[in-house]
């Protein structure tokens, strides 16, 4: 009997559709991404802490102030924030020497950050003893650090975060700490901060890519605070960095945002020329400060992708996500918010005056950072 044509045709495209989709599949697997996304400072000033506090129960929650913002955090494969804090026995203070509750660490971890930068001009408020505090109720809270060390071997230490096989360090440096190190000694200050420097840059560099780091981060604390531009020092040590050999540059401290940028240059050691991404300023997180810019920042977001077949990694994406911290002055809450979210349908509660100084901040953000790379919500 013939076969009929149609039967004939039926395993045949099944045939060409299998063909086809083992062929997207090797296709699929040749290439793994990851996603990473870094925001700004983390800042408990005393109108924090005092929102924070439930007097009943006897505790800080800082959860209520991240809510909006979870599922934000939560997105990534790594969520980094700057943590300009310490988190130390004492008394909890704000400004202008910080410490904070642990709890601040639990609401953190619950919103879904996963590594905190620690290198920066606050770390030693609490002096050495206080830094390595921090460190330990950092991991008791399940969250990961770096730029503050116990030891030697930490200090040393080339931190690799493999994200779906995608192997990304990160490192955190910071330019001062307001002089506190002159009121420590010098065996509690020992390995106690990282702070930056070009020769300690390329040493990381390098054994980052000895650890097999497929892409490396860099986290520096520079600049003048306030400053909406980087100073040309700032400019030129970029440079420098992306000529080490770095992927991606963060930069904190000014507690405003400033611009982002790709940079290429000529590789110092190798002679090829290669580019780094550089965010120069993420701006402020969680804060208490309300002056115009000091009030927002960012969410910059990073889609890498790794070629399993040649091993090369590559930045293929950047977006940012504006936030916006508000004040409600009716209650005192303090609420980190999704500007892109919150432009369009302010929170319940919120004044004019409030939804003023929000709008503003939205084009104060968009306006400065651009709108080709902001990250559109979906409709």
């Amino acid at each position: 009997m013939k076969a009929s044509p149609h039967l004939l045709y039926i395993p045949i495209a099944f045939f060409i559709a299998l063909v086809l989709m083992v062929t997207a599949a090797g296709a699929y697997a040749e290439r793994i991404t990851a996603t990473l996304q870094f925001g700004g400072d983390v800042l408990i000033h005393e109108p924090l802490l005092a929102d924070a506090f439930d007097a009943a129960a006897g505790r800080y929650d800082f959860s209520p102030m991240l809510a909006p913002v979870k599922a934000l955090l939560s997105e990534t494969d790594l969520t980094v924030l700057n943590l300009e804090v310490p988190i130390a026995r004492g008394a909890y203070t704000g400004y202008p020497q910080f410490n904070s509750p642990p709890s601040l660490l639990d609401a953190l971890a619950g919103a879904g950050v996963d590594l905190l930068l620690c290198a920066n001009n606050h770390a030693l408020d609490r002096l050495g003893k206080g830094a390595r505090e921090t460190i330990g109720n950092i991991e008791s809270a399940g969250l990961s650090h770096i730029g503050t060390a116990r030891d030697r071997e930490e200090f040393n230490a080339a931190p690799l975060f493999d994200l779906h096989g995608v192997r990304v360090a990160v490192f955190n440096y910071t330019q001062h700490t307001n002089g506190m190190e002159k009121q420590d000694t010098e065996q509690n200050l020992r390995y106690a901060v990282h702070y930056f420097g070009l020769n300690r840059a390329e040493r990381d560099i390098r054994a980052a890519r000895e650890a097999g780091a497929d892409f490396i981060v860099l986290c520096v604390h520079w600049g003048k605070e306030y400053e909406r531009y980087p100073t040309d020092g700032v400019r030129a040590w970029a440079e420098e960095l992306c000529r080490l050999g770095a992927d991606l540059v963060i930069g904190g401290h000014p507690h405003v945002l400033q611009p982002a940028e790709r940079l290429t240059y000529e590789n110092n050691k190798t002679g090829e020329t290669r580019s780094a991404f550089v965010v120069y300023s993420t701006g402020n997180f969680l804060t208490g400060q309300r002056e115009p810019y000091r009030d927002s920042g960012a969410l910059f977001r990073f889609t890498l992708e790794k070629d399993s077949e040649t091993g090369k990694t590559a930045l293929a994406d950047y977006r940012y996500i504006p936030t916006w911290v508000w004040l409600d002055e009716q209650t005192g809450a303090y609420r980190v918010l999704d500007m892109r979210e919150a432009v369009v349908s302010p929170p319940a509660g919120m004044s004019g005056a409030a939804y003023a100084r929000l709008a503003d901040a939205w084009e104060e953000t968009v306006g400065h950072l651009g709108v080709d790379a902001l990250l559109r919500r979906e409709p």
